[in-house]
């Protein structure tokens, strides 16, 4: 790569960096506060929930995933997901089979009447819980029986009556918390709202529950030839529906946070520019594209660039991907990375892939060709919330060097 190409972006550095240190990398009085809550109310929940012999036969323990673990979360850390990693036993023989939607898998249970967990502990109501008529573990079977548990757990808290609703009411040693849940697609979201340490918190937490499974356990499809798998020896199943197909309850979609943690790791400029990408996409109010489908496009990149890339500038690796983000929209496919046939984008209409990319293009363009930092500086503007107010970029900009302000 030759040096002028790579420092063509020289002059977005201080914007970038400073957008990216003021307005997208999370507070860490805000995270330190978050989590010591998340902590002590999960605690409380799970205790609760645990007396429910099935999960408590079932669960193995909480799985700290999503964008704020990988640390890829922008604005605040009030939003948190949790998988809750359930384990079936051996003894049932749970066989995993590809399904017809790639990306998604059937597990079929061929001794589910020797469920089992601990020796003389059986329970014959398992097959209604979470199967359907033939044996294969269904996802609205799972989601119902996974609301029934954590409703009764809530329903241990004390219940106020508030505009028509129940809200619950959790005391701990360090703070009041009043929490409610919400659904929506797998996740039941614990809403809280409370003090403390004399400090109001506002913070969502969502619950997934997922199955494991060694990797071995993988059907014989592209998924095993993968050699990311060498990082982490499990993968989860998740009772997420496919978009735009049939609903079939027996299709999970499969899951491998814990390798995509590890090939994101260590990256250098990786971790800022998704987030700086994220935060580009919320102002912009592209409401169709997920997080995870930006973290996939730079799973694909890892693969085809040098690992020195990653090291390059802030304002160049953003651009590059900014770009390759405009080709996928442009393609309307972006390949999920552990099977290339699932093309994550195949919901999205024509036209709203083209609304998106007249937002885009234009950005492209102007920050391609614009050496007026002040222009620019309006440009990304974009980034920030109106609450947080205009950006202030121009103290830094004005004490560097006139080279370093105009890249010719």
């Amino acid at each position: 790569m030759a040096t002028k190409e790579y420092r063509h972006y020289d002059h977005l550095e201080p914007i970038l960096n400073n957008i990216n240190g003021e307005y997208v990398k999370l507070n860490e009085d805000d995270k330190r506060r978050n989590n010591m809550v998340l902590q002590e109310v999960l605690k409380e929940i799970l205790r609760e929930m645990k007396k429910n012999p099935l999960f408590n036969s079932l669960f193995r323990q909480e799985f700290y995933g999503g964008s704020y673990y990988d640390g890829l979360k922008v604005s605040k850390p009030n939003e948190y997901d949790l998988d809750l990693l359930l384990d079936l036993p051996v003894n049932a023989c749970p066989i995993i089979t590809a399904s017809e939607m790639p990306g998604y898998v059937k597990v079929h249970l061929e001794n589910s009447q020797n469920f089992s967990r601990k020796k003389g502990v059986t329970y014959p109501n398992f097959a209604l819980k979470l199967l359907d008529e033939n044996n294969y573990l269904s996802t609205t079977k799972v989601l119902g029986w996974m609301e029934s548990v954590l409703t009764k757990a809530l329903n241990e808290f004390e219940i106020l009556s508030e505009k028509g609703s129940h809200i619950k009411k959790l005391q701990t040693s360090q703070g009041t918390y009043y929490l409610g849940v919400s659904k929506q697609g797998p996740a039941f979201t614990l809403k809280i709202n409370g003090l403390f340490d004399s400090v109001v918190v506002k913070m969502d937490i969502d619950l997934v529950p997922c199955f494991a499974f060694k990797i071995q356990e993988l059907p014989e499809d592209p998924y095993r030839q993968n050699k990311y798998h060498a990082f982490k020896d499990e993968f989860f199943v998740v009772p997420k529906k496919p978009k735009n197909q049939d609903y079939q309850p027996r299709y999970w979609r499969l899951s491998f946070q814990q390798q995509e943690s590890i090939l994101i790791k260590n990256k250098g400029k990786l971790k800022p520019a998704i987030r700086l990408l994220k935060r580009l996409r919320d102002s912009s109010f592209h409401r169709s594209i997920a997080s995870y489908y930006i973290k996939t496009i730079f799973l694909w990149e890892i693969l085809y660039v040098d690992p020195c890339f990653w090291n390059k500038s802030l304002s160049y690796v953003f651009m590059t991907m900014l770009k390759k983000y405009q080709k996928y929209l442009e393609d309307c496919d972006i390949p999920y990375f552990w099977n290339k046939e699932n093309n994550l984008l195949c919901y999205l209409h024509r036209d709203t892939s083209k609304n998106i990319l007249r937002t885009i293009i234009p950005i492209i363009k102007q920050l391609e060709t614009s050496r007026d930092l002040k222009d620019i500086s309006f440009r990304f503007a974009q980034f920030i919330p109106e609450s947080m107010g205009p950006p202030d970029f121009w103290n830094e900009i004005e004490d560097l060097p006139p080279e370093r302000k105009i890249y010719e």
